[in-house]
């Protein structure tokens, strides 16, 4: 299994430009990410036939949370940071 994590261009502008990266970084580690995957039959199902399916983790520590978009293809799950959204 391979596994490619790529930022959405303006989600990644948006983090840069506010300096969020050091709050975010938990909600993106991949170590977050890859329990959602392995343990959600329905999210497996999904992703076996090859569609998209669109993840949701937030954080009130850090007053963030994160939209992921995965999605397989032969034996590589990417996981695109889809949007990012400031909890109130």
């Amino acid at each position: 299994m391979n596994i490619e994590m790529v930022f959405d261009e303006a989600v990644l502008k948006f983090i840069l430009k506010n300096n969020l990266i050091d709050k975010c970084r938990s909600l993106i580690n991949l170590s977050e990410v890859l329990p959602s995957l392995t343990e959600d039959q329905e999210v497996m199902d999904i992703l076996e036939k090859e569609d998209p399916c669109f993840l949701w983790s937030c954080s009130s520590e850090v007053g963030l949370g994160v939209t992921f978009k995965i999605h397989k293809n032969d034996d590589t799950y990417h996981i695109t940071i889809y949007d990012l959204v400031p909890l109130d």
